[in-house]
């Protein structure tokens, strides 16, 4: 099992304003060896976006992105 957690926040103004942005994503992942040369691969991750821009809505974005995969070893 593995697990990862990374943001990203800056500020920015200019003729219009203050700006604010800030990013965020939280990143897991299950790992099993199926056989000596066959490894499976569980992954997800969570997104969250928010900006503070003057005369624009405040809510932010989310999104969830899921994978499965194989890796083969020879």
């Amino acid at each position: 099992f593995a697990a990862s957690y990374g943001m990203s926040s800056w500020e920015t103004s200019g003729n219009l304003g203050d700006a604010t942005f800030t990013n965020s994503l939280f990143s897991g992942g299950l790992y099993y060896q199926a056989t000596k040369s066959l490894k499976m691969v569980f992954e997800g991750n969570y997104m969250m976006s928010d900006a503070t821009v003057p005369g624009s809505d405040p809510d932010g974005n989310t999104a969830f992105a899921g994978a499965f995969g194989l890796m083969l070893f020879y």
